[in-house]
């Protein structure tokens, strides 16, 4: 017999509790660096039993996949479509999206940089493939004399 499914009022509550893990962890690794902050800490300052807390995250690279996840697929949706623009709108757009996605990610974007180049096993794909594609952009701006090397 399958197991009955949560309850929306669960659902909703586990989804809110998961959410405060990760607007902690990413405030607390951003300023104090992944190495200073201890699972614990972020439980504590996240109001939550530590039990509870290793109910969402089983790891700090876990936890540190899913803080930087988001502003990848983000990253990636805001310069795909890039790639087959002219070179100068490229450029400005690239730009541009930048800018928003420090807007909504920053403490994120800080995370993954902390990383020194180590990002977890699950976001190294989604950071090539966001990085594939400014390339492209860039390549195509210095071909069409846009940037200076």
């Amino acid at each position: 017999m399958a197991s009955p499914a949560p309850r929306p009022r669960i659902t909703h509550r586990r989804a809110e509790r998961q959410q405060r893990i990760l607007d902690t962890a990413a405030r607390l690794f951003a300023a104090r660096g992944l190495a200073a902050v201890r699972l614990a800490d972020i439980a504590d300052e996240a109001k939550l039993a530590r039990a509870t807390f290793y109910t969402h995250f089983r790891s700090k690279e876990a936890l540190v996949a899913a803080v930087v996840r988001p502003a990848l697929v983000d990253a990636i949706a805001a310069v795909k479509l890039l790639a087959s623009r002219p070179p100068r709108e490229a450029v400005d757009g690239l730009l541009s999206a930048f800018v928003m996605l420090w807007h909504h990610h920053g403490d994120a974007l800080r995370v993954s940089h902390r990383t020194e180049g180590r990002l977890p096993k699950g976001i190294r794909p989604l950071h090539d493939k966001m990085m594939n594609v400014v390339l492209r952009v860039l390549e195509r701006a210095a071909r069409a004399r846009l940037l200076r090397t």
